[in-house]
């Protein structure tokens, strides 16, 4: 007997079972989770010399309910709402729910800032409630802290002892590493020309075997969306030709496949030049998040991925797909309480909700702080 996580788009549950698929199967039989939400069984380890013993005799007797208390909610930090019903923080730190003072994500919330051409100029992205960095920072910068990173790291079947890049920075270092600064020149030397900027990696798993890039997307609920392809018609870089002669199974149409795939082949191409014997000698890998509420443009994200796969002279295990409720998932499954305050945020993330088929079209009534 095991315990498993059983979660879909919209419930959860803590499900008995032997096997995953008999897991979810309990799960939609007593009505705990829909079969329409697709849902997954994630598996939660019990702490090393225990395990579970099924008693008839117990399982029969009625359990007495226990007392719950209700805590009053916090109130909501100051905030703006945009033209587009977007939640934006004034104070970017109540975006960020782990190491809000930290060198590194001091450093990305300084850095980007909304236009002014925005009903937000000057105020930080990350204090945006749907920004993908605050999204990845607060997961893997939580997990990391706990020390639970393997719940990731099983999902992609890497074993392995990993740090964690946040934009090419440790958590509490302000400036890149110099292998990556290094390597990032060679395969994209233009640096910042005629408005072009080089790869930024949202997060890199470095361990001692493999390395693994992040591409995390994020995309309104039921939203029809291109997260990979180069935006515009303009031409790809000629310098990206000789790299790809490693990743890509069929060269001639290399452009046309690495527009469609722009977002994760230049990933791909900055993990090759890092895994080289002579810089980090790791194998390289590549993970893609996506929110599981949209869809691609073309069809599902993961028929379109699986499409990236053939494209690749690389075995299909070397790149993942995975959503972000996936997994969020696997970190609640942990149920370590250092989870909690990102479990709780990321409840309240608009994009991560299911639209209301019931009500408006807007995802959720709000009302501006001012």
């Amino acid at each position: 007997m095991k315990v498993y996580h059983v979660h879909g788009i919209r419930h959860q549950a803590v499900v008995f079972a032997e096997t995953p698929k008999e897991a979810v199967a309990q799960a939609v039989v007593r009505g705990l989770v829909g079969d329409w939400e697709h849902p997954e069984a994630i598996e939660v380890p019990l702490p090393k010399g225990y395990r579970i013993i099924y008693d008839p005799l117990v399982a029969s007797a009625e359990q007495a309910e226990l007392p719950m208390s209700v805590e009053e909610p916090a109130p909501e930090p100051p905030h703006i709402i945009t033209r587009s019903g977007i939640k934006v923080y004034e104070d970017w730190h109540d975006n960020i729910v782990v190491d809000a003072d930290s060198p590194a994500v001091t450093w990305k919330a300084n850095r980007d800032t909304f236009g002014s051409n925005t009903s937000v100029p000057g105020m930080s992205r990350l204090a945006s409630e749907n920004s993908e960095d605050a999204l990845s920072w607060n997961l893997f910068r939580t997990l990391e802290k706990i020390g639970k990173l393997d719940a990731i790291a099983r999902s992609l079947g890497l074993d392995d002892d990993f740090q964690v890049l946040y934009w090419y920075r440790p958590w509490d270092v302000a400036d890149p590493l110099a292998e990556i600064r290094l390597a990032l020149n060679q395969v994209e030397p233009w640096r910042k020309i005629g408005g072009r900027f080089q790869t930024e990696t949202d997060v890199i798993l470095k361990g001692r075997r493999y390395l693994v890039m992040v591409e995390g997307k994020l995309g309104k609920p039921g939203a029809q969306i291109r997260p990979w392809e180069r935006a515009g018609s303009s031409s790809v870089p000629a310098s990206f030709e000789a790299p790809l002669r490693a990743l890509l199974a069929d060269r001639v149409d290399w452009q046309k496949t690495m527009h469609r795939f722009y977002q994760l082949l230049r990933h791909l191409v900055l993990a090759n030049a890092l895994g080289r014997s002579e810089v980090w000698n790791l194998e390289p890998h590549l993970l893609a998040i996506v929110n599981g509420l949209n869809r691609h443009a073309r069809r599902t994200h993961a028929d379109e991925f699986a499409h990236f796969q053939r494209c690749l002279r690389l075995p299909p295990e070397r790149v993942h797909l995975v959503t972000w409720q996936a997994l969020l998932a696997r970190a609640k499954a942990t149920f370590d309480p250092g989870v909690r305050p990102l479990s709780v945020h990321a409840a309240q993330l608009s994009h991560l909700q299911p639209l209301n088929l019931d009500g408006p079209a807007s995802l959720r009534a709000r009302i501006p702080s001012r």
